[in-house]
């Protein structure tokens, strides 16, 4: 559930300002 609400937060992320935003959510949500 965790997994696909990141993934989910990774896509609306690309959507809205590209790999930067990415880059963000992986620093704030650690594996």
């Amino acid at each position: 559930m965790i997994a696909n609400r990141r993934a989910l937060n990774i896509r609306i992320a690309l959507k809205n300002n590209g790999s930067q935003c990415l880059y963000s959510w992986a620093l704030i949500q650690p594996d």
